[in-house]
């Protein structure tokens, strides 16, 4: 977007993603955890611009080629490539042991549905994520869902067990987190098995 138009790249989110200014967007999480979400919004805000209009078809095909073909900054090899090892074993176990697994993450559900199966063993109807408001639009007789530039929910913190509530109703058994927005998540896992009394 900033290519596209030079003007953008003085404002944020654009002047770090020019930048590579890491630390900036590293900040917008640590605000976030600390319960000040203003940068979180810039950054919504400009991510979000960018794919407005786009079909969920659209955004599909572009997120796995990003995806398959990015490499990681540091890492230096495919994002693909780059799935937590120690997960993934997990969940195969589980699943072998007849669980059914979901991912619920703070990362775009319709971004990481594209290599849930592929990566991680989990069908993109398992995965719980943020989200963009969607709408739907007919275009020459042909109905079409398309992504807006409004956030829909952001999947974190105290928005996760909410949201897993909301998709699979009922508490999980087990749960596992890497990051501070994860810990209602597990919270609310913690008592999976307390049956309410009468």
């Amino acid at each position: 977007m900033a290519t596209a138009d030079s003007s953008l790249a003085s404002r944020q989110p654009w002047k770090a993603a020019v930048e590579k200014d890491y630390g900036w967007l590293n900040g917008v999480l640590v605000k976030h955890y600390n319960g000040d979400d203003s940068d979180l919004q810039v950054l919504a805000s400009g991510v979000l611009r960018a794919y407005e209009g786009s079909t969920i078809e659209a955004f599909e095909v572009a997120a796995r080629a990003y995806l398959q073909a990015g490499v990681h900054p540091t890492l230096r090899r495919p994002y693909v490539s780059c799935v937590f090892l120690p997960m993934r074993e997990l969940l195969q176990y589980l699943a072998a042991h007849g669980f059914t697994c979901f991912i619920a993450s703070g990362g775009g559900r319709d971004f990481m549905r594209t290599i849930s199966d592929s990566c991680f063993g989990i069908p993109p109807e398992r995965v719980i994520g943020s989200s963009v408001s969607l709408e739907f639009r007919e275009v020459d007789g042909v109905g079409q869902i398309v992504h807006t530039a409004k956030l829909d929910v952001l999947d974190d913190g105290p928005a996760k067990p909410v949201r897993i509530w909301s998709r699979i109703g009922r508490r999980p058994i087990l749960a596992a987190g890497n990051a501070n927005g994860d810990i209602p998540m597990l919270s609310f896992a913690h008592d999976a098995r307390r049956r309410p009394t009468s």
